[in-house]
């Protein structure tokens, strides 16, 4: 089992996928984590529950963090209808002191032509 601080998904989550890569150099006080993230899509239509939680997700001045989420707010994807993990992403980021990347274009277009915003890049705002 994972140390708490090393666990990046919340205990009951059995579908978000995480990577990391942590850079060090020394011309860097402290050394850099790149963190990737991919959320799969999850339908309370299908019967599922989406269990991605941001907050397990470290926000620290030293991390970078990228991901697929499948979350979207007005402010990540002004494409798509607002869901609750978009604001609690949304959230998370204010909270962390994390900036976003993207200018709200579309990065993704489904099977059915809707162009959304499910990729997003957070970076400290320091």
């Amino acid at each position: 089992m994972l140390p708490p601080q090393l666990l990046l998904r919340s205990p009951n989550d059995d579908t978000t996928e995480c990577s990391a890569i942590k850079i060090y150099d020394p011309r860097l006080a402290k050394p850099l984590t790149i963190l990737n993230v991919y959320v799969p899509p999850r339908r309370a239509v299908d019967g599922l529950d989406q269990c991605f939680y941001p907050n397990y997700l470290p926000s620290t001045p030293d991390t970078f963090v990228l991901g697929y989420f499948n979350a979207h707010s007005s402010p990540l994807d002004p494409n798509s209808p607002e869901d609750l993990s978009g604001e609690e992403l949304d959230d998370w980021a204010i909270l962390g002191d994390l900036v976003v990347m993207n200018d709200g274009s579309p990065n993704r277009v489904s099977s059915r032509g809707v162009a959304t915003t499910p990729d997003v890049t957070f970076v400290p705002s320091a």
